[in-house]
């Protein structure tokens, strides 16, 4: 494929993994409508200490082509005085032409932002396409294969991710409201929620499978590991986060033996070992659109944690009398 020029996928420093490959997914189909070459560019990431490094680089298998688009990664020439473009600016050059011979993307990209004609269902399966093409490097990918053959070989494991954003999600917070904070108050009632999720998950299941499936958690803070170690026949893999209610950039902060690489690689690989589980319990975050994707849903059984309780079903009948009323 002939180029018109480059497109450059560059996300805000302290955007996490999940929501940087959705981007990278969106960008992938943005630069193939424009007939350009992609830059992917994750440096300057507040995840790693040295901010020349590229994220993707590091961590990640480079491709040259993915769903027929050229890729390269930053650093190279072409981002020289490439000027960074919102998001309607973007998707105006789809109809209207672009003047820049390399420009920047930098606000959440995934396909639903710039691909506003494609319907859900048609994004979800080039997601799913697009993700074939990442593969962790070497290093990361044993780890992910020697958890997953010592933890999660010959069982029914029901992945469970719960964000509470260690402090990201707080009022006043950049991401205030993308969870319920208010279900992890009551450790009982909540344990309680994810015990009928995990009956739920698993009532399809023969009866003699049912009291042997597992939990494989992973989250983001020490509150939250805590809390989901007192699950029944539970396994985890991550124990190290950062200092309660600072959020989830790990780099910053000195513990023996472990580094800001350390976390990523953790971070990684509990993404993709989500993806081996058969039946997951979320909440409301990017991290396992991975493996939502690539499971296909789990097949139907994934379950929205803060669906289990009155006051979601309460406030969703609220907001939609809010819709009818406005017209």
């Amino acid at each position: 494929m002939s180029s018109n020029g480059f497109v450059v996928t560059r996300p805000h420093p302290g955007s996490g993994i999940g929501s940087n490959l959705v981007s990278l997914a969106g960008a992938v189909w943005y630069a193939q409508q424009l007939n350009r070459t992609l830059i992917v560019d994750w440096r300057d990431s507040a995840f790693l200490h040295d901010k020349a490094a590229n994220y993707f680089t590091e961590f990640f298998e480079t491709v040259s082509e993915i769903q027929g688009v050229p890729i390269l990664y930053a650093p190279t020439p072409e981002l020289a005085d490439a000027p960074e473009v919102n998001l309607s600016a973007a998707r105006s050059y789809l109809a209207g032409g672009c003047p820049h011979h390399a420009f920047v993307i930098r606000d959440y990209h995934g396909p639903e932002r710039l691909d506003l004609s494609s319907g859900e269902e048609r994004q979800f399966w080039r997601l799913r396409d697009f993700y074939a093409s990442i593969k962790p490097r070497d290093f990361v990918r044993r780890e992910i294969d020697r958890f997953a053959a010592e933890h999660l070989a010959n069982a029914f494991i029901i992945g469970v991710n719960l964000s509470s954003g260690n402090g990201e999600f707080d009022k006043g917070q950049m991401y205030h409201g993308r969870v319920n904070l208010d279900i992890f108050s009551e450790d009982a009632a909540f344990l309680r929620k994810i015990e009928r999720a995990r009956r739920l998950a698993v009532k399809g299941l023969p009866k003699a499978f049912r009291g042997k499936s597992r939990i494989f958690f992973a989250t983001d803070s020490y509150r939250m590991h805590a809390l989901l170690s007192k699950l029944p026949n539970a396994v985890t893999r991550r124990t190290v986060f950062p200092p309660p209610g600072v959020g989830r950039v790990y780099c910053e902060y000195n513990e023996p033996g472990y580094s800001d690489r350390d976390a990523i690689v953790d971070a990684i690989v509990d993404m993709f070992l989500l993806a081996r589980c058969q039946a997951l319990i979320r909440n409301g975050t990017f991290f396992n659109a991975y493996a939502v994707t690539v499971t296909t849903h789990f097949n139907g059984n994934v379950r929205h944690i803060e669906t289990l309780y009155v006051r979601y079903w309460a406030q969703a009948v609220w907001n939609k009398a809010r819709r009818l009323l406005r017209g």
